[in-house]
């Protein structure tokens, strides 16, 4: 029901997102309840508050009636399902023993499962919910989000690490830039780094073939960009497409499991300036802001930090190589891109290894290939 409702709050009603779930685990001696979302930095604060309101609601309301059973309708089902493979039969029997569970603990399962009332939910939520004993995890821009974060905090302290888990305080994290350098002449480095102007505004379309593995699975991520601002990626395996993403310059879809829905407001103007070939050539033109912050060490090296705006007030924080002017890691509302093995295709440079890392997920893209100029159709980039 967490789930159900996170996803109506978060998506439908306030649309900070395209999802947000929710999942209890349980063991012998501890269990945990977890909900996790992806937001605009902007909404970070209030998505954290609307979940903490969904937890406590369900400690404070009966659940309706059709509500219960619309779930416990699921879980009927899921059950059922789950008896068609063998193993469950061998999962059943380690449970009952691991955990000291009656014999008949699974055929009385749907009996039990169908008794639960509107007051065993509240009940259970009081006893397991704790919205006043959490640990709030939010991955993003620092400098934007801490603020919004505090007070959800009993101290009002923010504690700060980075991506390898190393505590730090941003305060003491940068280095002052060299006297006179700008942003500008960090991105201007950055353009000549991967080819210059020239080369790039000769670039009219490239795709782009990245491979992935995700829990032991191979994943597929195809990319096609078209000058000036078409856009389509799609991500699955073995043939079978997942889910996709389309822009043709004016509207945009994406595609899942759940069907087709369109991508409309915020989102909508995010996308737009992702599908901007070479958009550090047009900053101006898209008025966005660029600020450099200083220099900070990523992994090895030291780099230009430099925090960009967009007009929809999404922010992201690029890392450009002191040394090569490459960019080399980009933390957004997103999570954290870490890019390096820059190969010369066409005059000019793209990486062919990017790590991404959002909230407990991580995996790491190959590219496996890099098209320039192939003379994509119009059609492949049609939104219905």
């Amino acid at each position: 029901m967490a789930t159900s409702r996170l996803f109506n709050n978060l998506r439908e009603t306030h649309g900070f997102t395209y999802g947000a779930y929710s999942s209890l685990s349980s063991g012998k001696l501890v269990g945990s309840f977890v909900a996790n979302t992806d937001v605009r930095t902007i909404a970070t604060d209030s998505a954290v508050n609307e979940i903490l309101y969904e937890i406590r609601r369900m400690q404070n309301e009966l659940v309706p009636l059709n509500e219960l059973n619309l779930f416990k309708n699921e879980m009927n089902g899921n059950f059922a399902l789950s008896l068609e493979d063998p193993q469950t039969i061998a999962n059943f029997a380690l449970n009952i023993a691991r955990y000291d569970l009656p014999a008949d603990y699974y055929t009385t399962y749907l009996q039990r499962l169908a008794a639960i009332n509107e007051n065993d939910i509240l009940k259970a939520a009081n006893k397991y919910l704790m919205p006043n004993n959490v640990n709030i995890l939010v991955v993003g821009n620092a400098s934007e989000i801490a603020e919004g974060l505090k007070r959800f905090s009993s101290t009002g302290k923010i504690l700060y690490f980075d991506e390898d888990g190393n505590e730090y305080d941003p305060a003491k994290k940068l280095k002052a830039a060299p006297e006179g350098m700008n942003a500008d002449e960090v991105i201007g480095a950055y353009i000549n780094a991967i080819g210059g102007e020239k080369n790039l505004k000769g670039i009219k379309d490239v795709s782009i073939s990245a491979i992935s593995e995700i829990q032991g699975m191979s994943l597929n991520i195809d990319t096609y960009l078209k000058a000036p601002d078409k856009y389509r990626m799609e991500m699955g395996s073995g043939g079978t497409i997942f889910s996709k993403q389309i822009f043709d310059g004016t509207k945009g879809i994406f595609t899942s499991p759940m069907g087709e829905q369109p991508i409309e407001g915020e989102l909508l103007e995010d996308l737009k300036f992702q599908s901007v070939m070479n958009i550090e050539l047009y900053y101006d033109k898209y008025n966005i802001k660029r600020e450099l912050k200083g220099i900070e060490t990523v992994g090895e090296k030291e780099a230009y930090k430099v925090e960009i705006t967009y007009p929809t007030s999404r922010t992201e924080t690029q890392y450009f190589d002191v040394e090569t002017g490459l960019r080399i890691k980009l933390i957004s509302e997103n999570g954290v891109t870490e890019i390096a093995d820059y190969r010369e295709v066409s005059k000019v440079k793209f990486p062919f290894s990017i790590k991404q890392t959002s909230g407990p997920q991580s995996f790491d893209m190959k590219v496996l290939s890099v098209k320039v100029n192939s003379k994509l159709k119009d059609d492949l980039f049609k939104v219905n």
